[in-house]
């Protein structure tokens, strides 16, 4: 008899284990960006929950350069969708970020940004001496033009 309850009693916490971790859905994915010229990084870690109050992002942890340099808890998440948070840090051209997320039920998730240099936009501007000759030409067309139909 003993062994029946013993037996039916592991059954049951593996069956509790299994729905639980079946119920539990971790973080599938991070989106990360920074902004070097106002020192924002913004984060948004997606995890599909049922209640955000309930099953959330509990914490995220950043790091620079494999060195922890923010670690925020939360006890809840945006939406039932994602988390999504903007933090102040100051970082250098190619540092890395790495951005990892805790799940308060069970799992977490991992992504690094490395900070690059901006590209500098092509150079649409023309040069005075341009413009000048560009005027010239111009007004000798318009002076053409006017000429021609005067005739």
């Amino acid at each position: 008899m003993k062994k029946k309850i013993l037996k039916t009693s592991l059954i049951l916490v593996t069956l509790l284990i299994l729905a639980t971790s079946i119920k539990a859905n971790s973080p599938s994915s991070i989106d990360l960006s920074y902004d070097y010229d106002i020192k924002i990084l913004d984060v948004k870690v997606f995890h599909s929950v049922a209640d955000a109050n309930t099953h959330y992002i509990e914490t995220m942890e950043i790091y620079v350069n494999d060195v922890l340099n923010i670690s925020q808890g939360f006890t809840n998440q945006n939406t039932t969708s994602y988390l999504e948070v903007s933090f102040s840090i100051f970082v250098d051209y190619g540092d890395t970020i790495k951005v990892t997320a805790i799940c308060n039920i069970a799992g977490s998730i991992t992504d690094q940004i490395v900070v690059q240099t901006p590209t500098s936009p092509p150079n649409t501007e023309t040069s005075d001496a341009s413009s000048i000759i560009l005027l010239g030409v111009s007004m000798l067309a318009l002076v053409l033009v006017v000429g021609i139909k005067k005739r």
